[in-house]
């Protein structure tokens, strides 16, 4: 992002829009690599792109506010809000039998898997209810398929590497929950509207979320799905809910 504002201040291009979506210094928790990645060198990026752009598009209200607050100041020239983002709702994408629920994205330490993982046997019981879990390889994926293991849970969940978009469909029509059940308070979306919130609605499905993230509002005054402390009750009582609620 730095490339492009250095760019515009010595003249190599006319124009410059800016489009925020994260703001990733407020993870006092992580290590120092980390803590020096996102609290100075994506902070200095920022404010050069920022500062430079000629106009900012902006996806969270959130991010701006934490951006003005970190500086004292307003940053960009033209600022324009494009939240809640617009989103593009896939036709015919609904399957009549949905019983699934589906997790997309990147796994990480506080996805939240240990409260939804003892649960599984009950929702599969119930309703025939599987988790899908849709998203790119790494180490704490690894982590968390060893521990499907050694859960004996393999028969209630499907994982799938990252699918390019036909596929993705096919493999999330059949699911009537996408969750996003991040259990730490600093995070990597604490500010941000998180992407898989975009895809879980473009496949009408309702999104089942803590209260950690950029885009709560929107999900309570839309009716966009169910936003809950985190517990492994509320968590059940609100996929039955959820289940419940297509009929």
């Amino acid at each position: 992002i730095a490339v492009f504002g250095i760019a515009r201040k010595i003249g190599l291009c006319k124009k410059f829009i800016y489009c925020t979506g994260d703001w990733l210094a407020n993870q006092s928790n992580k290590g120092l690599l980390s803590r020096l990645a996102n609290n100075h060198l994506f902070v200095f990026m920022d404010y050069i792109a920022s500062t430079n752009c000629d106009l900012t598009e902006s996806y969270s209200e959130r991010c701006n506010k934490a951006r003005e607050i970190h500086w004292g100041r307003r940053l960009s020239k033209k600022l324009h809000s494009r939240y809640p983002p617009p989103i593009k709702i896939f036709p015919n994408t609904i399957s009549p039998n949905r019983n699934n629920i589906c997790f997309l994205g990147q796994v990480r330490e506080d996805s939240g898997f240990d409260l939804i993982l003892p649960l599984l046997p009950k929702l599969n019981k119930d309703f025939g209810s599987k988790l899908k879990i849709i998203g790119p390889y790494s180490p704490e994926r690894a982590d968390l398929e060893k521990k499907i293991k050694k859960l004996y849970l393999e028969d209630f969940v499907e994982l799938h590497p990252f699918l390019p978009l036909d596929k993705l469909r096919e493999v999330m029509r059949d699911c009537f929950c996408g969750i996003n059940l991040i259990t730490t308070f600093e995070n990597y979306s604490s500010f941000a509207v998180p992407g898989k919130f975009i895809q879980y609605l473009q496949m009408q499905i309702p999104i089942l979320t803590s209260k950690n993230n950029g885009a709560v509002d929107v999900v309570k005054k839309n009716k966009l799905g169910i936003v809950i402390e985190l517990s492994t009750s509320l968590i059940l009582s609100s996929i039955q809910k959820l289940h419940q609620d297509q009929e």
